[in-house]
């Protein structure tokens, strides 16, 4: 499972599906791709010592296998092996080897708040995985999940399902409204970019921030946009994203990009990030004269591109606490499922898992107004 969100799984025919992700993930996590969570104060070789390393493995071997997951996971992974140490320490276990009885404690102690604060199922779920994949990393040895995962179903079924929350989607007039309160400015064509291409290609923040100029190649019907890893792509297989023309000049995906990446060459900037950072005083990063932050390379990142969001609705005199990053990805999914496109077509621009549950959840969204039994009736 992987968390922001953030996984496989055979179970007894009578559990729920939601319960049968639940014993998978505490239970068996060797199919998943998650490696082990980097322990407080250093990854596998302990602190960045080469004394520290287990068995056979390698200093170089250990750096690979750190940095194999997606760097947001990873903070989380170490967060939620922190917080397990802790307790362990506070009521003298040892937090290796993880027992059944010990894992199903630890199952128990966040469901009754222990950290301070009620917490969703997943969220102790994903912390459950942590735990369980640093201890089949450390000792080759699988944890027995059934106990903790009867902690996890007895708490989720008391709790019940609150009313999940989802980023508002950003639909067609809603962009619209966006891109056009954006000033005509070097970071005005950035933004209008990164919006519109978020939106058409319904890609989330950390793969908007990845991309580079060498990433993006005109074709005759639109653009092709080179993917190189996404949450569902994680080996880093890559994945081309075909762009097509948009209908009107401001809101066109392919107009948008190459604008932005002309104003770029003027600059001077032919390589590297996409999406950069603009200087107060309009300098693109990497151009002379650029006075701004610099960091990765002069890469936007995740945050950066949440931040420049929020001001472009404001500007546009919409609430930013509403609207999200993310809120671009659900505005291309449901925009396009409301136009008639198929399932598989959405999946296949957004990069969702084949079958992905929140694409079909777009369309059943759309489809509770338009199938509603009373629609006809003559109220």
């Amino acid at each position: 499972m992987k968390h922001d969100p953030d996984s496989p799984m055979d179970a007894p025919a009578e559990t729920t599906p939601a319960e049968q992700a639940v014993e998978a993930i505490v239970g068996d996590l060797s199919s998943t791709t998650e490696p082990v969570p980097a322990p407080p104060g250093g990854g596998l070789l302990g602190g960045g010592s080469r004394a520290g390393s287990v068995g056979d493995l390698s200093w170089s071997a250990a750096a690979y296998i750190e940095r194999a997951q997606a760097v947001n996971t990873r903070r989380a992974y170490e967060r939620d092996w922190e917080q397990y140490d802790s307790w362990c320490f506070a009521s003298g276990r040892g937090p290796l080897p993880v027992s059944p009885g010990q894992l199903a404690s630890w199952a128990a102690h966040l469901a009754e708040g222990g950290l301070g604060r009620t917490l969703a199922p997943s969220t102790i779920q994903r912390k459950l995985a942590a735990v369980t994949s640093r201890h089949r990393k450390m000792t080759g040895e699988k944890v027995d999940g059934s106990l903790a995962a009867d902690v996890l179903r007895t708490y989720r079924r008391e709790r019940g399902s609150p009313r999940p929350r989802r980023a508002a989607p950003v639909t067609v007039d809603v962009l619209r409204e966006i891109v056009t309160a954006l000033p005509d400015t070097a970071q005005g064509s950035r933004d209008r970019a990164l919006l519109v291409l978020g939106f058409a290609a319904m890609r989330r923040r950390s793969e908007l921030a990845a991309l580079d100029i060498g990433d993006v190649t005109a074709v005759r019907q639109g653009l092709l946009v080179w993917l190189r890893s996404s949450k569902t792509d994680q080996a880093g297989h890559g994945h081309e994203i075909p762009l097509l023309y948009g209908s009107r000049h401001l809101t066109c995906p392919v107009r948008a990009v190459q604008e932005w990446i002309a104003l770029l060459r003027e600059r001077g900037v032919t390589d590297g990030p996409l999406l950069r950072r603009v200087d107060q005083r309009g300098r693109v990063a990497g151009e002379p004269g650029y006075t701004g932050r610099s960091a990765d390379g002069h890469r936007m990142t995740g945050a950066g591109i949440s931040h420049a969001f929020k001001q472009a609705c404001a500007r546009a005199g919409l609430d930013p606490e509403r609207w999200s990053p993310h809120g671009l990805r659900a505005g291309g999914a449901t925009s396009a499922a409301d136009a008639g496109a198929k399932a598989a077509a959405i999946e296949t621009i957004g990069a969702w898992s084949p079958r992905s549950r929140q694409v079909h959840e777009y369309i059943r969204q759309r489809d509770r107004w338009d199938d509603h039994p009373m629609r006809d009736v003559g109220l």
